[in-house]
């Protein structure tokens, strides 16, 4: 439900009054009807709700920017004319959407972008089935696909290093699966990171996340050295088509990887990314199932 932001001078006299619709003419009542009662889609709208939708609308007024300070709890509840309870349920709601930042004993901060909300819904529709791990690993797939062509163009000369160092650490976890996937998981962010645009980087991060599960059980599905092997190759090709500013092969082996991977996880073709045109392994297959170097030609 969205509420709309009240104005301050309603906090500054105390009024927190709703408003009201034009008076009409009364109705003549109709027969009740008996009817199950149905549970109402909305809840009542809280002085906790109006005092956070008021600070939403302070950050914006005032051009405030991530780590920057707001007013204290205290001077909040003076200047709004409500108790310290209220601001402080406010200031949590707000703190757990990512829109603040709060530490006791110091004046909450503006929030950075990051996907723990985003992360959390898709772990809610995956819990409650909602939602599938294929149509998740999906969109990821079809993201980053195009994140990593945009990291080719943008990246910078610590990216590129950081990403060697990412799959020099796949390499030597081997089997170990916690520093292989923690290796595996930095590539990807770094990747994120590397694209420009931190939508690419909170969104990728927040999927990544919620199939945690599905990227581990993808690792253990590698059971011999020459398929994972294989897959530490594949990403260090990855890495180099970064370095060489070359999208369209960065691209054409992301889906290479995402080919594989889905093989590896669900033992079924991919329905939404087909095989990619230009960049297959060598001797065949895309199934995942071969440890050969994977080629692309030049962008």
């Amino acid at each position: 439900m969205i509420v709309r932001p009240v104005p301050v001078d309603a906090f500054c006299t105390g009024s927190f009054m709703t408003e009201r619709s034009p008076s009409r003419a009364p109705r003549p009542r109709a027969r009740a009807r008996r009817t199950p009662a149905r549970p109402s889609p909305s809840r009542e709208v809280t002085t906790a709700d109006r005092v956070a939708n008021h600070l939403v609308d302070y950050i914006r007024r005032n051009r405030l920017r991530s780590g920057d300070p707001l007013p204290s709890e205290l001077r909040l509840a003076r200047e709004l004319a409500v108790s310290r309870g209220v601001v402080r349920e406010a200031l949590r709601s707000l703190a757990s959407t990512g829109v603040l930042h709060i530490a006791n004993g110091r004046a909450p901060r503006v929030g950075s972008l990051d996907g723990r909300i985003v992360a959390r819904f898709l772990e809610h529709g995956l819990s409650t089935e909602q939602l599938e791990q294929p149509q998740v690993l999906d969109v990821r797939a079809a993201l980053e696909i195009e994140t990593v062509a945009l990291a080719a163009r943008h990246r910078t000369d610590a990216d590129v290093e950081a990403l060697r160092a990412a799959v020099d650490d796949m390499r030597r976890a081997g089997r170990t699966r916690a520093p292989f996937v923690d290796a595996d998981i930095r590539f990807h962010d770094i990747i994120g990171r590397a694209s420009g645009n931190p939508l690419f980087a909170v969104l990728g991060a927040a999927i990544r996340q919620s199939l945690d599960g599905a990227i581990r059980a993808g690792l253990h599905s590698r059971r011999t050295p020459d398929e994972l092997r294989a897959l530490v190759d594949l990403h260090s090709d990855i890495a180099e088509a970064v370095a060489a500013r070359r999208p369209a092969a960065a691209q054409r082996l992301m889906r290479v990887h995402f080919i594989r991977t889905w093989h590896y996880v669900f033992g079924t073709p991919p329905p939404a990314f087909g095989a990619p045109s230009g960049a297959t392994p060598r001797g065949g297959t895309t199934s995942g199932r071969r440890t050969s170097r994977v080629t692309a030609p030049r962008s």
